[in-house]
């Protein structure tokens, strides 16, 4: 404190008194904005960068092969029942997820088909996290099918193929990211080729989540700072980790508390500080490991709750209490700069699904 009883920011010492005073601006307010406008600016970068038609490369010079492949009835002859896109990526590079985390953008696909067929929507396999520190994304490495159903039957028995192709529009990432496109055109497959891919469309199959058990419980409790989603009758494991389906209501890059008992188990998430709403239902995936992820839709029950040192409370009637969080400004300017210069896994705009049906 000064002469005066002005309250000073490291601008008093006890030599010199209090120089210029400056007033006090909430810090919880300050990250939530720098946080926003990071974000706001990373996304127009991403976003002019991919629309210029110049600046998106080649499949070939991309890291990422793409191939557009299908796959025959084995019961009624002439009729296909999949169709998908085969990214293979060179080491250490990535596509991403549905949602694809804190930065980047999922695959983009217009398909054309021959009249009478149609696609249902895309399939996608249960991900991997990607990155560390402060950001955190979803999507895939090394290989990935992106599939998706299909209806309607050929003409004249299953060969030749012709008219299916795709227009495909997709961002590929390691330390940069590179916006890329391609046209595909389906092969006209050999006997050797349809048991190839069918190889690949049983592999993927076995890779995509299923629906939570009807023996599951699932619910998420809501307070200031953190959903609890709780499996009731869920199996017996020892860890287990949740993939948010919408981008921004968890913080991915926010370590996930597991605990489990006789009765189930119990993820503690960090919210989001995009997540400025509630929400009614947290959607995602749980994954217990390769092969073994459940979609669940937990109905959100709020609490009115404080954070403290020590964990959480539920804040009696009548009872309010300031928190206060501290901004990480080296993260916030380090993003910042990350993103401008295209060092970050792709920033860019969200979309739900990222695919549109033909």
């Amino acid at each position: 404190m000064g002469a005066s009883g002005t309250r000073c920011l490291s601008s008093c010492n006890h030599k010199t008194g209090c120089r210029s005073p400056r007033p006090v601006v909430s810090q919880s307010n300050v990250a939530s904005f720098l946080r926003r406008k990071t974000l706001f600016i990373a996304a127009c970068v991403m976003l002019i960068f991919a629309a210029l038609p110049g600046q998106q490369l080649p499949p070939e010079n991309s890291h990422a092969k793409v191939e557009l492949i299908a796959e025959p009835s084995t019961a009624l002859p002439g009729r296909l029942v999949a169709i998908g896109l085969l990214f293979r990526l060179d080491k250490g590079w990535h596509i991403y997820w549905q949602n694809p985390g804190d930065s980047g953008e999922p695959p983009k696909v217009q398909w054309q088909f021959p009249p009478g067929f149609a696609a249902g929507p895309i399939q996608w396999p249960q991900p991997m996290r990607l990155g560390g520190g402060t950001v955190v994304d979803y999507g895939y490495e090394s290989q990935v099918l992106l599939m998706a159903p299909i209806e309607g039957t050929l003409k004249g028995g299953a060969a030749p193929i012709s008219g299916f192709s795709a227009d495909v529009k997709y961002i590929v990432c390691r330390e940069m990211c590179i916006p890329a496109k391609a046209h595909l055109t389906l092969p006209h497959p050999t006997g050797d080729d349809w048991v190839r891919w069918h190889s690949l469309f049983e592999q993927t199959r076995r890779q995509l989540p299923k629906p939570a058990p009807p023996s599951w419980k699932v619910s998420a409790e809501s307070d200031n700072s953190q959903f609890i989603v709780s499996v009731q009758g869920g199996p017996q494991v020892q860890s287990a980790s949740f993939f948010p389906l919408e981008p921004g209501q968890i913080e991915n890059s926010s370590p996930q508390g597991f605990a489990s008992d006789r009765m189930g188990f119990r993820l503690i998430l960090k919210k989001s500080d995009q997540l400025t709403k509630p929400i009614s239902t947290l959607k995602g995936l749980i994954i217990f490991g390769p092969g073994k992820g459940f979609e669940v839709a937990a109905p959100v029950v709020s609490h009115k709750r404080e954070s403290t040192g020590a964990g959480s409370r539920v804040v009696p009637n009548g009872e309010r209490k300031n928190v206060k969080t501290v901004p990480d400004i080296k993260r916030i300017r380090a993003y910042s700069f990350d993103c401008i210069i295209g060092r970050v896994g792709g920033a860019g705009g969200r979309n739900s699904t990222g695919f549109h049906r033909n």
